[in-house]
């Protein structure tokens, strides 16, 4: 457990590393009121993790370790979307279009709302306390 533990932290460090350095790279770009560098890194983190999922599927099935740092860890690090992108592939995939469309859509809403809730929650407390 401890070992996987650090392969998922240290992919972590090396994820979190290169979205910054993509955020960084891409100021500029285009009007700042476009988040570009959040918009590559969930594109190129979606790339990354269709590719990992079939390297680990096909070359280390038997080593859970190689998804641990380089999907959970690295790609975790740079991006949950990834993660998001293949979980509704998968159910996509398996268990056909109404549930990737389900799950896609109540995530993006639920987690729109969720965001609104604990900023409104936040707001209401630090105007009483601060």
């Amino acid at each position: 457990m401890a070992q996987q533990i650090l392969l998922v932290g240290l992919g972590g460090f090396f994820g979190s590393v290169a979205r910054y350095l993509v955020w960084l790279g891409t100021q500029g770009w285009f009007d700042s009121r476009f988040p570009i560098g959040t918009f590559l890194v969930n594109l190129i983190g979606c790339f990354v993790m269709g590719a990992i999922s079939v390297i680990a599927q096909k070359s280390f099935a038997e080593q859970p370790a190689f998804l641990l740092f380089f999907g959970v860890g690295i790609l975790g690090g740079f991006t949950t979307f990834s993660a998001f992108g293949l979980d509704t592939f998968l159910l996509w995939k398996n268990q056909g279009a109404t549930m990737a469309i389900f799950y896609a859509t109540t995530s993006v809403v639920l987690g729109f709302v969720a965001l609104a809730l604990g900023r409104a929650g936040m707001e209401m407390i630090s105007r009483t306390s601060l």
